[in-house]
C-alpha cells in the first residue's frame, strides 16, 4: 500500500510538472485602452495588472541555471500597439551600457531582446532590443537562419537606470509588422535577456543552446490576441535633400531633391509600397576591404524601402550569411539594384512592392524603374516570389526575375526551391536541408545552353556539434542580372565539420576545433580548386576573450591569369599554397578592446603576409571610436606589392537621439582618401534630420588633391 500510495504521489508530482511546464510556455495577452507614457518608469497602474513573464533560464554558459538576478517583463497591447516594459534587476556598477547613440549595434551591451513570431509560423519573426541607455535595435528573421539587422521599424522606447536596477517601456506600433489579425489570434514570442558582464544569456523559452536567440521555432506563445481594427490604410513618409555636389572635373552643381514613399495596408498581412524619386543619401558608407582573391565581394543591403519584408524574397538558404560563396548563384540581391555601371549608388525614380501572407502563403513582388546617367534610356526591372510553408518543417517556392541594371540587355531568371527544418532530430538538434534549381536567360550569354544552376545542402547548425555538407553548380552562362555571382562554371562541393566543449565554472568557458572545406571542380568535373581552413583550437574564457590558431591550404589549377592589385599578375598554372593564422581577441564589451590578426604563408607561389589590428575605445568623452589597420604583402613572380588600409570611425552621443558619425578611410591600392561625416538628430521615431558631408581626395606626387566634395542635408519624416 505505502507504494502504491508512493506511485501515486510520483505520477501526480509528474503530471503538475509537465502540466506546469506546458502552461509556462504561454502567456496570455491583456488589451487596454489607456496610453501608456513612454519614459522609462513604470508608474502606470495597468503594469501592475499586466500578464508578465519571469522565469528566466540561463541558456549559455551553463544551460539550465537559474540567474543569480531576477528579470520580469509585463505585456499589454491596444488596437494599434503593443506595449513591453521590464524591471531588470542589476547594481548599477556591474550594469554595461557603453553605446549611447541610436542605430548603433548594442550586441555587447546588457540588453532586452524581444522576438515576435507575428504570424506564429516558426519560422519568419521580428525582433526589438534595447540596452539600459536607451538605445534601440531591431531587425527581421528570415527562415530561422538569417537576420536582417538593417531593417529600421519606428517604434519608441525609454529607459531608467537605478542603483540595483534598469527598467524600460517600449511601444510598437502594429502596423509596421505583418501580421495575422483577427479574433484570438495567437503569436510566437520570446525575451532573452543578455548580461554582458558575465557573458550570461537568460531566455523565458527556447532553453537550448543549439537555438540562437532570434530563432522562432521553439518559442513560447502569446495568446488571445484581438485585433478588430483595420490598420492605418494609407501612410506616407517624405524626405526632402539639398545638396551642393563638387569635383575636381566639374562645377559645383546644387541640387534640391523631394522624395516621396507612398505605403498602403491592405491589412494586417498584406502591403504595397510605392517610392517615388528615392533618396539614398543618408545610407552609411560601406567599409572597405582589401580583396586578395580574383572573385566578387558581398555587401549586404542597408535601404530602408528593399528591407521592408526582405524575408519574402529569400531563395534557397542562398544569402551570404557564412561567405561569398553561400551567396553564389542568388536570384535577387537587391543591392544590384540602384547602381551604376561602376557600382556607385545612384536613386530611384520610381518602385513599387507588394509583399504579404496569407494563410500558408508569402509572396513579394518588386518592380523598379531606373534611369541612368551613365547610360541613356530608363531601365526596368523587377522581381516577384512566391513559397508555400507546407507545415512546420516544409517549404517549397518559386521566383522569377527579370532585367539587368548594369547592362542594356534583356535578361530572366526563374527559379524553385525547397526548405525544410526541423529542431528534433536526435532530441533537440536541428537539422536545416536546402534544395534548388535556377535558369537564366541572358541576351549577354554567348549560348542557350549552360544557363542553369542548381544546388543541395544538409546542415546541422548546433552549439556541440556543426556539419555542413553542399553541392551546388553555376554553369558558364548561368547570369542572374538582378542576383550575385562570385563564380560561374563551377561545381562546388562543401564539407565543413566544427565541435565545441563547455566547461562549467573554469576559467576556460569553451574550446573548439573545426574543418571547412570547398572544393571546385568545372562542370565536367575537371579539378579546378579548393580551400581548406583546419581551425587547431579556438579558446574562450569566461570574460570573452579568445585566442585561434588556424591552418589554411588553398589550391588553385587557373586556365588564364588574371592582374592581381596594381602591379601583380598571378600566371596560369597550378598552385598549392599553406598559410597560418593566429588570432587574438579581447573581450568587447570592456571600455577598451583590440583584435589581433597575423597571417603568414603562401598565395600563388609567392610569400604572403598579412597584418591587422582594430582596436575599442567606449565612452571617451562621450565618443566611441574605433581604429582599424592591415598591412599585407604579397609576391607574385618575385615581384612584391605591399597593402595598406586604414580606418577611423566614431560617434560622438550628445543625447540618445543626437550624435555625429565620422569615418575616415585610406588605402594605398586606390590612393584614395575618404571621408565621410553624418550629423543625425532623431526628433521621434521615423522623423529624423541628417546633414551627410562627403569628401574624397586622392594622393599624387607627394600629397593630397581632392576627387569630389559634398554636403547633403535632409530631413525625412512619417504621416
Amino acid at each position: 500500500m505505502m507504494c502504491s500510495k508512493r506511485n501515486i504521489f510520483f505520477f501526480i508530482s509528474f503530471i503538475f510538472f509537465i502540466s506546469f511546464n506546458v502552461i509556462s510556455s504561454e502567456i496570455s495577452a491583456m488589451k487596454t485602452n489607456e496610453n501608456i507614457k513612454i519614459d522609462g518608469v513604470l508608474s502606470e497602474k495597468e503594469w501592475a495588472n499586466a500578464p508578465s513573464v519571469s522565469d528566466f533560464k540561463i541558456v549559455k554558459p551553463y544551460l539550465g541555471r537559474f540567474p543569480s538576478e531576477n528579470t520580469e517583463i509585463n505585456i499589454l497591447y491596444s488596437e494599434e500597439f503593443i506595449f513591453f516594459s521590464g524591471l531588470i534587476k542589476e547594481k548599477k556598477s556591474d550594469i554595461v551600457a557603453n553605446i549611447m547613440s541610436q542605430g548603433k549595434e548594442i550586441t555587447e551591451d546588457d540588453y532586452i531582446f524581444i522576438l515576435l513570431d507575428t504570424f506564429n509560423d516558426k519560422r519568419n519573426g521580428y525582433w526589438f532590443a534595447i540596452n539600459p541607455n536607451g538605445v534601440r535595435n531591431e531587425g527581421l528573421v528570415e527562415n530561422n537562419s538569417r537576420i536582417i539587422p538593417e531593417w529600421d521599424g519606428r517604434w519608441e522606447a525609454a529607459t531608467q537606470i537605478n542603483e540595483d536596477s534598469w527598467s524600460f517601456e517600449m511601444k510598437i506600433p502594429l502596423n509596421i509588422m505583418s501580421s495575422k489579425k483577427g479574433e484570438l489570434v495567437d503569436w510566437g514570442f520570446n525575451v532573452t535577456r543578455y548580461r554582458a558582464k558575465k557573458r550570461e544569456e537568460s531566455r523565458w523559452q527556447s532553453i537550448s543552446q543549439n537555438e540562437e536567440r532570434y530563432s522562432p521555432a521553439s518559442i513560447g506563445t502569446l495568446f488571445g490576441l484581438n485585433f478588430y481594427k483595420s490598420a492605418k490604410k494609407w501612410e506616407a513618409r517624405s524626405a526632402i535633400s539639398v545638396s551642393s555636389i563638387d569635383t575636381s572635373t566639374s562645377d559645383a552643381k546644387y541640387e534640391f531633391k523631394p522624395s516621396l514613399d507612398f505605403i498602403y495596408n491592405i491589412d494586417s498581412s498584406n502591403k504595397a509600397i510605392v517610392t517615388l524619386n528615392t533618396d539614398f543619401s543618408a545610407v552609411e558608407v560601406d567599409n572597405r576591404v582589401v580583396n586578395d582573391e580574383q572573385y566578387s565581394t558581398f555587401f549586404p543591403e542597408k535601404r530602408d524601402f528593399f528591407l521592408e519584408d526582405a524575408g519574402v524574397f529569400e531563395f534557397g538558404g542562398l544569402n551570404g550569411n557564412i561567405g561569398i560563396l553561400t551567396a553564389n548563384g542568388m536570384p535577387f540581391h537587391s543591392r544590384k539594384i540602384g547602381l551604376d555601371s561602376t557600382g556607385r549608388p545612384e536613386d530611384i525614380d520610381v518602385g513599387v512592392k507588394i509583399s504579404g501572407r496569407n494563410d500558408n502563403f508569402s509572396y513579394g513582388l518588386l518592380g523598379v524603374r531606373v534611369d541612368h546617367e551613365d547610360r541613356p534610356g530608363a531601365k526596368n526591372l523587377m522581381v516577384g516570389r512566391l513559397s508555400y510553408q507546407i507545415d512546420d518543417t516544409h517549404q517549397i517556392g518559386t521566383i522569377a526575375t527579370y532585367g539587368d541594371p548594369t547592362t542594356d540587355d534583356s535578361n530572366n531568371v526563374i527559379g524553385i526551391d525547397y526548405i525544410y527544418r526541423s529542431n528534433n532530430l536526435f532530441g533537440n538538434n536541428i537539422i536545416n536541408v536546402n534544395t534548388w534549381f535556377q535558369h537564366s536567360n541572358s541576351a549577354a550569354s554567348p549560348s542557350s545552353d549552360k544557363d542553369i544552376a542548381y544546388g543541395f545542402m544538409v546542415e546541422l547548425p548546433n552549439d556541440k556539434f556543426y556539419t555542413r555538407l553542399g553541392l551546388s553548380e553555376v554553369q558558364d552562362n548561368f547570369n542572374p542580372g538582378l542576383g550575385f555571382i562570385a563564380r560561374t562554371g563551377i561545381r562546388q562541393y562543401t564539407t565543413d565539420f566544427a565541435y565545441k566543449w563547455r566547461f562549467k565554472d573554469q576559467f576556460i568557458e569553451s574550446f573548439s576545433s573545426s574543418l571547412y572545406s570547398t572544393h571546385f571542380t568545372s562542370v565536367d568535373n575537371k579539378f579546378v580548386s579548393s580551400e581548406t581552413y583546419l581551425n587547431l583550437v579556438e579558446v574562450d574564457n569566461h570574460a570573452g576573450d579568445s585566442i585561434q590558431l588556424s591552418f589554411s591550404n588553398h589550391r588553385d589549377r587557373l586556365a588564364q591569369g588574371f592582374p592581381l592589385f596594381n602591379k601583380l599578375f598571378v600566371e596560369e598554372g597550378y598552385y598549392s599554397d599553406t598559410r597560418y593564422w593566429l588570432t587574438v581577441a579581447t573581450a568587447k564589451h570592456r571600455k577598451f578592446s583590440s583584435v589581433i590578426s597575423y597571417v603568414t604563408g603562401e598565395r600563388y607561389g609567392g610569400d604572403y603576409e598579412r597584418f591587422s589590428l582594430s582596436v575599442d575605445v567606449l565612452k571617451l568623452l562621450k565618443t566611441n571610436v574605433s581604429v582599424y589597420y592591415s598591412n599585407l604583402s604579397m609576391t607574385v613572380n618575385d615581384k612584391n606589392e605591399e597593402v595598406n588600409l586604414a580606418r577611423i570611425k566614431s560617434t560622438t552621443s550628445f543625447a540618445y537621439n543626437l550624435s555625429l558619425s565620422n569615418t575616415i578611410q585610406y588605402d594605398d591600392l586606390s590612393k584614395s582618401l575618404g571621408i565621410n561625416s553624418r550629423f543625425h538628430w532623431e526628433l521621434n521615431p521615423g522623423n529624423s534630420f541628417y546633414v551627410v558631408l562627403n569628401y574624397g581626395a586622392n594622393y599624387e606626387e607627394d600629397q593630397f588633391d581632392y576627387s569630389n566634395k559634398s554636403i547633403t542635408a535632409k530631413y525625412s519624416t512619417y504621416f
